[in-house]
């Protein structure tokens, strides 16, 4: 593991401030290495996960049964409230252990999940200020964005043109949210505000509209396409959003 690892680890499990995430988040977008090493974590920890599923759902070994049922006491990690049966608490005794094993870094299966939306709905707050650096790689190599979101988030996903909703595309970056790549589409109005198009690789089906989601001071729309989840985002009761929505769906 690299001296980043940690920092991954913590990033996995949500224990990173706003802040610290962020940054590492930003990392991410420029180092391939980083990007590998947390899909190999996360590998890692989407593989314990169906070892701790299988361990629940095994039948109780005979041995381990007799040498439980002349225990005097069971360990405290045993007794969950006095709820769980004895195998099943065992098992999950013992994929505690598996976990640690691991390095510390794995989400336990109860815990919240992380949702992309709302890390885009982070990222949104920082570069929607942005002029100059607004995007990574500018408009006028839309081609080679094309290209670049194709081989790194893995979605062949065209450049909607816009413009008939006043809308200039300004270019792209790569972004990472859950553990995986994004790809984000900058466009801005006459008026200077900032609307973003993202996705990034997914199994969910297809989504026959776009729902309305109202986040932390932005509005977006959000859709999915086969082999793709997509949202739009933009300023808080930005007129037309849906409209604008419709427009990148029917490319």
């Amino acid at each position: 593991m690299s001296d980043v690892g940690p920092r991954l680890s913590a990033y996995l499990d949500g224990a990173l401030s706003p802040a610290d995430a962020a940054e590492l988040r930003e990392q991410l977008t420029h180092d391939e290495g980083l990007r590998a090493e947390l899909a190999e974590l996360t590998a890692a920890n989407d593989a314990a996960k169906a070892d701790f599923a299988m361990m629940l759902n095994a039948p109780m070994p005979l041995s381990l049964a007799r040498a439980v049922s002349y225990a005097p006491t069971l360990p405290p990690a045993l007794r969950l409230a006095g709820r769980m049966p004895v195998w099943s608490a065992l098992a999950a005794s013992l994929a505690l252990i598996a976990f640690g094993a691991v390095g510390g870094y794995l989400a336990q299966p109860s815990g919240p999940t992380r949702d992309w939306i709302a890390e885009i709905n982070e990222y949104h707050a920082v570069y929607a200020t942005q002029t100059r650096h607004l995007a990574e790689v500018p408009a006028s190599d839309a081609d080679h964005i094309k290209d670049w979101f194709a081989k790194n988030v893995g979605v062949d996903f065209p450049i909607p043109d816009l413009t008939s909703r006043g809308l200039t595309f300004e270019g792209g970056r790569l972004l990472v949210a859950s553990g995986k790549p994004v790809g984000q589409l900058m466009y801005r109005d006459k008026a200077g505000a900032v609307i973003a198009l993202c996705f990034i690789a997914s199994d969910k089906p297809a989504t026959d509209s776009a729902n309305a989601r109202s986040l932390n001071g932005f509005d977006a729309m959000v859709w999915g396409i086969p082999g793709a989840q997509v949202i739009l985002i933009g300023p808080k009761g930005y007129s037309g959003l849906p409209e604008i929505a419709q427009s990148a769906r029917t490319i």
